[in-house]
């Protein structure tokens, strides 16, 4: 059976389904062509002042990257310094996360996740940092401004290398954001040395130290010349160059790099009374403060919590691990004060061979370069 159609019906019909395709097109663009949001795009950052601050803001809360997944300050980190240190053992019960139980024997083997947890943590850091300087160029912002973040931003990639060139050695250096075509460039994709990591650490920290307001001169929280000068000293003193080491931190102490002083009360460097107090070089905005959205580094103070069924009988107020050895607490002289501040025990009135050590007392306040 055959129908016959007219043969304009299909001209008209085509026609209309045209226009209403583009009737569509252009409602529908204003609201599915969205920017991303959470994202800064080169246009913004060219035209807003404050988006580089914003840029810079982003390198800063790597810092409080933890828990079990990529790691700055966390957990893993803790495994991979103290717990892996003389100072401390893993903790928590025998069975509780053998990956930290093989770095603190030094039996690891490749398959143990906390390095690359360190590893991947860190490198997001660095790879802010050089997202930030490539960008922070393009701001309307004053020059002094733009200059005051990248040096922050130069200080922070110094320390993210500073502790990764201690923990693996030499590493690859990112010193810029690759070229879409030297992605896979061995430049990128190989070790350097320990050396060219110290001295692109040096170079970074020196812009930073000469570069960075005085305390008192930004808003708390943000990156200083003594903290700049305060670091580098700590890299010479790895490098053994002592002399180097000893003139910056003689800046600090004889206050030509702002105003510092030795806290009143040793144990309040650890307690929210010392926060940014007159011994603080540098430290992490973090903790119960609405002026910080009660930002903390996940885990790093309920990991090293008491367990429950410890020792002593205590409640259940963390996950136990990071727990000081004996013979740390052996080291302290007889009556120096450090010693209960920095450490709580289970029987803090027993005498002092038999009182034993319960763990570090750690908040997610501070984590300071000091002058003491």
């Amino acid at each position: 059976m055959y129908f016959s159609i007219p043969t304009s019906l299909p001209r008209r019909a085509g026609t209309a389904a045209l226009a209403l395709a583009l009737v569509m097109v252009s409602g529908c663009k204003d609201f599915l062509d969205v920017a991303p949001q959470g994202q800064l795009s080169e246009d913004a950052i060219r035209n807003d002042p404050a988006a580089a601050q914003k840029l810079v803001d982003g390198v800063y809360n790597v810092m409080y990257l933890g828990g079990f997944g990529p790691d700055v300050h966390g957990l893993q980190y803790v495994i991979m310094t103290d717990i892996a240190s003389d100072d401390s053992d893993k903790g928590s019960t025998p069975s509780d996360y053998g990956d930290a139980l093989t770095i603190d024997n030094f039996t690891l083997t490749s398959s143990n996740g906390t390095p690359n947890n360190v590893w991947n943590g860190y490198f997001q850091g660095i790879g802010r940092a050089n997202q930030a300087l490539d960008k922070i160029p393009l701001s309307p912002a004053p020059e002094a401004d733009k200059n005051r973040l990248i040096s922050e931003v130069r200080f922070l990639r110094a320390y993210f290398y500073f502790n990764l060139v201690r923990l693996f050695g030499g590493v690859p250096l990112l010193d810029r954001v690759p070229q879409t075509s030297e992605i896979n460039s061995p430049e990128f994709q190989q070790r350097a040395t320990a050396d060219a990591v110290y001295d692109f650490v040096i170079s970074d920290l020196q812009f930073a130290a000469d570069n960075l307001p005085l305390k008192g001169a930004t808003q708390t929280g943000r990156v200083t010349k003594a903290a700049a000068q305060g670091m580098l000293a700590k890299v010479y003193l790895y490098r053994k160059n002592y002399q180097q080491a000893y003139n910056l931190t003689n800046e600090i102490i004889q206050g030509r790099s702002g105003t510092y002083a030795l806290q009143e009360n040793y144990a309040d460097i650890w307690r929210t009374a010392g926060a940014n107090g007159p011994e603080s070089i540098f430290e992490v905005q973090a903790g119960v403060s609405a002026s910080c959205n009660n930002s903390a580094v996940e885990l790093y103070t309920v990991s090293q919590g008491p367990r429950s069924g410890g020792r002593g009988g205590w409640a259940d107020l963390g996950f136990g691990f990071n727990t000081p050895t004996t013979s740390l607490a052996s080291a302290y002289e007889l009556n120096d004060v450090r010693r209960a501040a920095s450490i709580i025990f289970i029987q803090p009135t027993a005498p002092r061979a038999s009182a034993p050590p319960a763990l570090y007392c750690g908040t997610a306040f501070a984590f300071r370069a000091k002058t003491r």
